[in-house]
């Protein structure tokens, strides 16, 4: 997915500064604050839960 450049999260608006491996950095439009976001935490990630073997065999019946 593509990682947006503004954000709208907590009632502020950010902008994108900079990307890392693990998280992205955003700068707080109105007072300059940087802080960091999780790729999870902004949608960009979803979670997968491979079905265990025993559920498997139950529904196979």
């Amino acid at each position: 997915m593509k990682i947006p450049k503004y954000i709208k999260k907590n009632n502020r608006k950010y902008i994108m500064e900079k990307i890392y491996q693990n998280y992205i950095m955003y700068r707080d439009i109105e007072t300059n604050i940087k802080e960091c976001f999780h790729r999870q935490e902004l949608g960009l990630v979803k979670e997968y839960i491979e079905p265990t073997k025993n559920f498997q065999k139950i529904h196979k019946k």
